[in-house]
């Protein structure tokens, strides 16, 4: 339906900035933090943590579940200039109420094990909470995983069923949609040149959903593909219900981009489990001013 409909990807990233990752092997379920089989009090005390210091918890596997019981649990920040992966294994994931999880309000490290410096990439396949993650996410994941690299996870919902089959490239956050196997692999492979692929692009993860707008508008305008050719320096509304978004760019250079919001025309359901229908916002590039 959002295919029929044609529903851009733009501007469709998750507003966050933090993530901790919980590898917890086997069936997820809807609510994959509170459905899966993690004991209720480390649930209920990592849901706590996520709210008090705002960060988005996410359950990760990977092909081959671990001898033990031991479990690789990673702590990223995506920021602006700032990006970041601690990782470790631990015995027990009880251990995670222990980490002080407030430096992150900041962007800080927590001194979470070791420093990461590989990148990570997340494919949703959680099929209890949709079916098309299941169904279009996992042979994503199994392309990703020939690489033989060990970064790929398959990873419980992160936002935008419609858009399977869905990937987070971490620590940039950037969010990529509607990926077959050969487009992921070619994704990933750009990532790694330190390149935006703008085709399946859906938003990078923290930005406001106008400022992901703009920046794709930009990038199309100015053929910008490096993944930091542009920072967004401010978000403002304006007269008229515009936004305005500043950006700063290669050389010193500065644009300011206005875009109009507006909500869809139709209302339809925007998971294959609503049950109610939703109008989406819609983005239009209202003009570009740059120096």
């Amino acid at each position: 339906m959002s295919l029929a409909c044609g529903e851009p990807l733009r501007a469709t990233a998750s507003v966050v900035r933090n993530w901790v990752l919980v590898e917890h092997p086997g069936a997820w379920g809807p609510a994959a933090l509170t459905d899966s089989g993690l004991p209720a009090h480390v649930a209920q005390g990592l849901a706590a943590a996520a709210r008090r210091h705002r960060f988005r918890v996410l359950l990760v596997r990977r092909p081959v579940r671990p001898a033990d019981g031991s479990r690789q649990c990673f702590v990223v920040h995506s920021g602006r200039r700032r990006r970041w992966v601690e990782e470790r294994v631990l015995a027990d994931v009880a251990e995670l109420l222990d980490v002080d999880f407030s430096p992150l309000r900041g962007g800080e490290p927590v001194g979470f094990g070791s420093r990461r410096e590989a990148p990570l990439y997340l494919v949703c396949t959680n099929g209890r909470h949709d079916p098309c993650c299941a169904n279009l996410g996992r042979p994503v994941a199994r392309a990703l995983q020939a690489r033989g690299d060990g970064a790929v996870w398959e990873s419980s919902h992160f936002g935008g069923d419609r858009f399977a089959g869905n990937l987070v490239c971490l620590p940039h956050g950037l969010y990529y949609g509607r990926l077959l196997p050969a487009d992921a692999v070619r994704v990933v492979a750009a990532y790694e040149r330190g390149e935006v692929s703008l085709d399946h692009y859906r938003g990078r993860a923290g930005e406001p959903f106008a400022a992901q707008a703009a920046e794709h508008f930009l990038r199309e305008r100015e053929a910008l593909s490096g993944i930091d050719d542009l920072v967004v320096d401010a978000v403002a509304r304006t007269a008229g219900g515009l936004v305005e978004v500043r950006f700063s760019g290669p050389g010193r250079r500065s644009w300011v981009v206005r875009v109009a919001i507006a909500a869809a025309a139709d209302a339809r359901p925007l998971s294959c489990g609503a049950e109610a229908e939703g109008r989406p916002p819609t983005y239009a590039l209202v003009d570009v001013n740059g120096a």
